[in-house]
């Protein structure tokens, strides 16, 4: 099955996230370098993607707003609803908007486009390696031919959920903001490994891959998780204090995402 993309996709900001997707995209040979543009007002990260990848950049807005026929925004977002507002006037029938940015909700995002098709993504970093977990909200004017120019996309990303748009900080805060619950508990285990005399890197790979399959068991197994911790035997941790510690955690992304939320309608003027 061919999973070429035959779109020309412009990234309106070059930072981690559009890294991710972008070296995603061509190591999986989705997409020629030549069907990619990046803009950012820094040369740096343009420098990167262009000497290891071999794309396309820009420092205007406008031109990724004229090349691509998915253009995404991936800059922070405070800065989103301006640099949506700078590209749409450089834009043409046919583009699909997809925006990465936390807290600002879709309401905001379909009037900045001048009611262009937009369609709101929540990714997260595992994306890289195809296995993320992306949350997903299609705008009022997505029709379903454009659905499917989108959903090959997402698929190569990983796994997608359609929610709503009102729940999108609820679902950031577990799956977006989830990599850094877990990663520092594989970066704990193995250097717990090491300092027994473990090799470093063979502990942090072995330990990555206990979490990477203790995953797939909950995913396929048919069990809950209280059914297959009793398949282990012997057990050291104090589940109060980490559920505690994972709840606490959680609410605190909510909140976080929410205050973001509040302070760009401030600036908006949509409260």
């Amino acid at each position: 099955m061919d999973k070429r993309i035959p779109a020309k996709i412009a990234f309106l900001g070059a930072g981690n996230i559009a890294e991710a997707w972008i070296e995603r995209l061509i190591a999986s040979k989705s997409v020629d370098p030549q069907q990619v543009l990046a803009t950012d007002i820094r040369r740096e990260p343009l420098e990167k993607l262009a000497q290891r990848w071999g794309i396309r950049t820009s420092f205007t807005n406008a031109n990724g707003a004229g090349f691509g026929d998915l253009v995404v925004l991936a800059v922070p977002p405070p800065d989103t609803l301006p640099v949506l507002r700078e590209a749409a006037s450089a834009q043409r029938e046919g583009q699909l908007v997809v925006s990465l940015a936390a807290a600002v909700p879709l309401a905001a995002l379909e009037q900045a486009a001048g009611n262009r098709p937009v369609v709101r993504v929540m990714p997260n970093t595992p994306a890289l390696v195809g296995e993320a977990m992306n949350l997903v909200v299609f705008g009022r004017t997505v029709a379903a031919a454009e659905r499917a120019r989108v959903t090959p996309l997402l698929d190569l990303l990983g796994s997608w959920r359609e929610v709503r748009d009102e729940e999108m900080d609820a679902w950031c805060a577990l799956c977006a903001v989830g990599p850094t619950y877990i990663l520092p508990v594989i970066d704990a285990l193995a250097s717990a490994a090491a300092a027994r005399g473990l090799p470093c890197e063979q502990a942090l790979q072995a330990a990555a891959q206990m979490v990477a399959g203790t995953a797939r068991m909950v995913q396929g197994s048919g069990r809950t998780p209280e059914q297959l911790k009793q398949m282990i035997g012997l057990s050291t941790l104090k589940e109060d204090d980490a559920r505690k510690l994972f709840t606490v955690a959680y609410n605190d992304a909510v909140q976080k995402l929410q205050a973001v939320g509040q302070k760009i309608a401030a600036m908006t003027g949509q409260t």
